[in-house]
């Protein structure tokens, strides 16, 4: 019975690509996310300068 478990999660190659191309994905979803919400534009820049 634990040996059927067992490898019933065993992935094949094509699976553990297609896994590591979705982390991938997601990860690099985040990190530009994460980029994008922390630089400065000039627009950003220009509306604080207005600012009272």
């Amino acid at each position: 019975m634990v040996h059927y478990v067992a490898s019933m999660f065993r992935l094949t190659r094509q699976e553990r690509q297609l896994v590591a191309f979705i982390l991938a994905a997601f990860l690099a979803g985040l990190g530009i996310k994460h980029w994008r919400e922390t630089r400065e534009t000039e627009a950003a820049v220009a509306e604080k300068a207005q600012a009272p």
